[in-house]
């Protein structure tokens, strides 16, 4: 009968046996779960972290390349300005040059005239 109670008990004592291997087995699962779950969110904020920085840094250079427009279109702007007045003072330079020889032609066709006169005169 003893040895019936000890086998019982041995019995009992592996089935308490794995129980608490089951127990402890849990909480290293539970352990585990909760370092992975932490990870998780860390990992998921520095994501988060990163998309704002990328965006700032998105925007950041969005700005500077707005910059960068204007200060292109300024200096088209100034260019354009520059060649508009030298193609005004071409304009200009053409326009006299016309009047100079219109006028020039108008002396000759006088002069021309007078002699004409002076030699039909005579």
């Amino acid at each position: 009968m003893i040895s019936e109670l000890n086998e019982s008990l041995r019995g009992k004592m592996r089935i308490l046996e794995d129980l608490n291997f089951t127990i402890k087995e849990k909480t290293k699962n539970e352990e585990k779960f909760e370092e992975v779950h932490a990870t998780n969110r860390k990992l998921e904020e520095r994501i988060k972290r990163m998309e704002e920085e990328k965006n700032k840094m998105k925007e950041e250079k969005m700005e500077k390349e707005k910059k960068m427009i204007e200060e292109e279109k300024k200096l088209i702007e100034e260019k354009k300005m520059n060649m508009e007045l030298q193609l005004a003072d071409i304009v200009d330079d053409y326009e006299n040059k016309m009047v100079k020889e219109m006028k020039m032609k108008k002396y000759k066709k006088h002069a021309i005239e007078k002699e004409m006169h002076l030699h039909y005169a005579l």
